[in-house]
């Protein structure tokens, strides 16, 4: 099965196991630097390492367009290791922003204003970190980045009120996300790793509103 096939049964296979099956709960007390307190978050039984809290009595289906923050990279930072360079870090974020624009804007207009409608969506690709020594970059890329550490999280809030509804964690190792590469060297490899990021935050979106429709 390719990259996509995968990916699309992976989540897929998310929203069945969020609707049907019962949940195990990571340790109390975790703490992620992005979503802050994320204790409430349940690992997700028959996926490969998602984690998911659903506000209960949320109805996230009745949300038909979405406001995008913008979205983080937050880069690993290692003792002796050259560190990705802020205007890396810029343009990464810029393009997982237009990617999941792209990704969500034919089923979930991106809008700039709040309204009962409206979703916002926050999110940050974490733990992305400075490829080991003796991998060369290059297309522009300062330096080759590892996949091996990186997770996606995301957030969704009500755009009026500012109400938590939705966080979800992806503890995947990335290199699962991004069909199994374990170094992004180029830019033409890191946007490839950013649309298929982007792809699953909207397929996240996709799962909240099945599963809070059937509520």
């Amino acid at each position: 099965m390719g990259g996509r096939g995968r990916l699309a049964a992976s989540v897929a296979g998310l929203g069945a196991a969020l609707a049907l099956a019962g949940c195990v709960a990571p340790d109390a007390g975790q703490r992620s630097e992005f979503l802050g307190d994320v204790s409430r978050l349940e690992l997700v039984r028959g996926t490969e390492g998602y984690a998911a809290w659903v506000k209960p009595g949320a109805q996230l289906s009745r949300y038909t367009k979405v406001m995008l923050d913008p979205f983080e990279v937050r880069a690993a930072r290692e003792p002796g290791v050259r560190p990705i360079s802020p205007a890396d870090v810029a343009r990464l974020e810029t393009y997982f922003r237009q990617f999941v624009m792209m990704a969500v804007n034919d089923a979930y207009p991106v809008v700039g204003t709040a309204a009962p409608d409206v979703l916002r969506v926050r999110a940050a690709i974490t733990g992305l970190r400075t490829a080991p020594a003796g991998q060369a970059a290059s297309d522009g890329l300062e330096v080759a980045l590892s996949l091996a550490g990186a997770r996606i999280e995301s957030e969704y809030r009500d755009s009026v009120t500012g109400e938590r509804l939705a966080a979800v964690v992806d503890q995947r190792d990335g290199r699962q996300a991004v069909t199994h590469r374990s170094v992004v060297a180029s830019w033409s490899e890191a946007e490839a790793a950013l649309e298929a990021w982007a792809r699953l935050i909207r397929a996240r979106i996709d799962m909240l509103h099945r599963q809070t429709a059937a509520r």
